[in-house]
Formats: C-alpha cells, structure tokens, sequence
C-alpha cells in the first residue's frame, strides 16, 4: 500500500510514492485487493491472506440426488 501527495492547483502533480505497509491480503471476487478506509481517513480495513492455511476447496458431486436415494431408505 503506497501513498502519494498530490497538488491540484495551479495544475495537478503527483509526487513521489511512499511505502505505507507491505502484506499479502485476500483479493475480492474480481481478483483485484479490496479494502475500506474509515470516515476519517486514519484506518483501513482489509482481509489478511494467512499464510499457513491451504487454500480453499471446492467439492462438486455429481449426480447427488442419486447418492442420496441409495443412501437414505425410503419411507414406507
């Protein structure tokens, strides 16, 4: 996360970029880092990536409605 001062009159600068922190946080559902600053500007608020978990797993079943006839008896 990087800050950068900026001057809007008499015409717009950029200056130079400062690191503010380094950390590897959770992308969003369109694969970009999604953060919130707070009203005041003092915070921000972002999901950590923890290192040490593995990453998320999905299960897809396939024809489960059938798993689940063979499974589960029939009420009589």
């Amino acid at each position: 996360m990087f800050t950068v001062p900026v001057e809007t009159r008499p015409t717009f600068k950029a200056g130079t970029p400062r690191k503010l922190f380094e950390a590897r946080f959770n992308p969003g559902p369109t694969g970009h880092q999604h953060f919130d600053v707070s009203l005041d500007g003092r915070r921000f608020l972002m999901v950590r990536r923890d290192q040490d978990l593995a990453p998320p797993q999905l299960n897809i079943i396939l024809n489960w409605s059938e798993e689940l006839k063979a499974r589960v008896p029939v009420a009589r």
